[in-house]
């Protein structure tokens, strides 16, 4: 074998990382090279020659050697999506998978803030994530996100047992205190009001973030009260935080009513058992929880046996469907993963381990229903509104991906 020379090096990081470590390259035509890392990010850079005009390049590269090189970098995730959220009023959209690689002292999840390039055909992808964000759990993965109507505020809970809260101006975020155990699912109202978790063995965590400095601690976040044993698996909040809806394995759906206490007391708000806002109609555990982000007295709810109903809890009396064909209603063909409305509350998302995305109008038969099938190969894991007319999915593919529906 005859002795080859180096002709160029290249370190993409002054100080590398284990994230850092190449698993892999390759040659697109003769002067395009691609380097995957162990994070998953892609390292594209030309090769040109000296005397060619470089582009301003997106990523620094420190390398030795006579010819010029322009780069860029793509980031996403290598693992699936767990959780997304609305972040910021240009439609922008976070989403979270664990971390490529867990390494000491880093964060255990991989946070991404996707951006849309503007085409003369309309908005699409921008092929990449914007950034990487620090939602500020460390070491405990992030297992859930809700997002206000306009994007403005993020919730996130992870498993380091606490709740904090992201603002899209200032990219900071904030805690808002500690959970009473580890959380399944999260929710905001549509004004950024009140928030809650569904924790540990079934426990309802409200708390209240209405702050506007997202530097100094928010106003009464701190007095997170809980409602014990309530045996929840998912929690919503009505669009004016007057309630917080969770629902339960005997297909029961209960409300909590957020009312001021005492001047002197502990918290300033008491969480009280609202029978008049609950409802039975479903025969399985209840998988997903949507509150209309326009309607307080309107609430979606999804079961294992794949069913949604979708209730106006003003009308007097029973608690009944907005349509009676709702019963009868089952779209998906596997367990539903994600339920979302639309920014104007007027059309229901619904994700699946079947891997489609079904969106309709819950006041009609559902039978005008527009269906994407195989959104994401091995299932939908979640599913968000950038606006009135997109959606964004995440899924077991790690991928992201936007819906004009």
């Amino acid at each position: 074998m005859p002795r080859l020379a180096v002709t160029r090096t290249f370190r993409f990081a002054k100080e590398p990382g284990v994230g850092d470590m190449l698993v892999g390259c390759a040659f697109l035509g003769e002067e395009t090279c691609v380097a995957l890392s162990l994070d998953g990010t892609l390292v594209v850079f030309d090769v040109v020659d000296a005397d060619a005009s470089a582009r301003v390049s997106e990523l620094k590269l420190l390398s030795s050697g006579p010819c010029t090189t322009t780069t860029r970098k793509i980031i996403g995730h290598a693992k699936p999506v767990l959780a997304m959220g609305r972040l910021g009023s240009d439609g922008g959209v976070v989403s979270v998978s664990l971390a490529a690689v867990q390494t000491p002292n880093a964060s255990a999840s991989a946070a991404l803030r996707w951006g849309f390039a503007s085409r003369e055909d309309g908005d699409a992808p921008s092929g990449s994530a914007m950034e990487a964000i620090g939602l500020g759990h460390g070491g405990g993965a992030v297992v859930a996100l809700a997002s206000t109507r306009d994007g403005a505020r993020l919730v996130s809970v992870g498993l380091d047992d606490t709740a904090r809260v992201f603002f899209a101006d200032s990219g900071t975020s904030v805690s808002v205190g500690a959970l009473p155990g580890q959380p399944r699912d999260a929710a905001i109202a549509a004004d950024g009001a009140a928030a809650a978790a569904a924790c540990g063995d079934g426990d309802v965590a409200a708390f209240l973030c209405d702050g506007d400095l997202p530097n100094a601690d928010l106003p009464n976040a701190h007095a997170v009260v809980v409602s014990r044993d309530q045996k929840a698996l998912c929690v919503s909040v009505s669009a004016d935080g007057a309630f917080v809806f969770f629902g339960r394995a005997d297909g029961a759906v209960r409300a909590l009513r957020v009312t001021p206490s005492a001047p002197d007391g502990p918290a300033p708000f008491l969480l009280e058992d609202d029978e008049g806002k609950s409802f039975t109609r479903h025969r399985a555990e209840i998988v997903r929880l949507a509150c209309s982000p326009t309607r307080p007295s309107v609430v979606a709810s999804a079961d294992a046996s794949r069913r949604i109903f979708v209730h106006d809890l003003g009308v007097e009396g029973d608690p009944t469907p907005t349509h009676a064909n709702h019963a009868r209603l089952m779209f998906h063909a596997a367990r539903i993963t994600a339920l979302a409305w639309s920014p104007d509350g007027k059309r229901l998302a619904s994700g699946s381990l079947d891997g489609s995305v079904i969106v309709w109008d819950p006041w009609s038969s559902g039978a005008e229903r527009i269906t994407v099938k195989n959104a994401h190969p091995g299932g939908v894991t979640s599913l968000v509104w950038r606006d009135d007319a997109r959606v964004c999915t995440g899924g077991f593919d790690a991928c992201v991906r936007t819906w004009t529906v």
